[in-house]
């Protein structure tokens, strides 16, 4: 499913995303180094990805969650090559955390290292250092970070194990948390003489961010263990309302 929608789909609109933000990035480098108009100009692209398909709907939820101008640290559930353009439809200036592999794939990496997105290098201490001191310097400028806590995308329905380094980041930068959480639901099609499941409606739901005093009381691990909670709730009770 994931292949056939990012081949058919996707692909094409990446390849003009990267040619509109490289000429972005060549006429605004001098004076836009926090690449602040990349950045909308991703939002308006990757609402050309989620909003004018004709594959999929796309609702968002719980916007007014956000305050607008403040920095947090983003936890997103993962499925799917399309939670990134998806997650363009939160009102925030914000960066990605990813693999430093994922910025090497070709078209699709490409636009993440114009952007000027945060890589995650494997293992060591001096990387895990260098990651932190990078989110610092990010939403100590008013930029949020997003990152997907499961490391990896879920093949089920359910999400994987969280692991720590969105929270210690967020300890370490002394930010709020803004869990959010993407929802598909999938339409059975012809596609090449098979039948393939895509996504037909997606729904984006902002929640509540994790206060910056329960940030600075419990642990990472604890933090983890809530977000987690939180987000496997909200996400239940998303599917729950679909159903009934």
């Amino acid at each position: 499913m994931a292949i056939a929608i990012f081949v058919i789909y996707l692909i094409p609109l990446l390849i003009i995303e990267l040619a509109i933000i490289a000429l972005t990035c060549f006429l605004t480098f001098a004076f836009d180094r926090n690449r602040k108009i990349v950045h909308a100009v991703s939002h308006i692209m990757s609402g050309s990805i989620t909003r004018l398909s004709i594959l999929w709907r796309m609702k968002c939820r719980g916007m007014e969650n956000i305050e607008k101008g403040k920095s947090y640290i983003v936890t997103v559930n993962h499925q799917t090559m399309l939670d990134i353009p998806v997650c363009y439809s939160l009102p925030l200036h914000f960066k990605w955390v990813s693999k430093r592999e994922v910025l090497g794939m070709p078209v699709f990496g490409w636009v993440l290292r114009l952007r000027g997105d945060i890589a995650i290098d494997r293992g060591g201490v001096a990387s895990t250092i260098k990651l932190f001191k990078r989110a610092g310097e990010v939403t100590s400028d008013g930029c949020s970070v997003i990152i997907f806590p499961e490391g990896t995308r879920s093949k089920s329905r359910t999400m994987g194990r969280f692991k720590d380094g969105a929270f210690i980041m967020a300890k370490e930068c002394d930010t709020e948390i803004l869990p959010a959480v993407i929802d598909y639901r999938y339409r059975k099609r012809d596609l090449f003489g098979k039948k393939i499941a895509i996504p037909y409606r997606i729904t984006l739901t902002a929640l509540p961010p994790i206060d910056i005093e329960t940030i600075r009381a419990k642990s990472a691990g604890e933090l983890r263990d809530m977000t987690k909670g939180i987000m496997s709730v909200a996400l239940d009770k998303i599917r729950t309302e679909r159903t009934a």
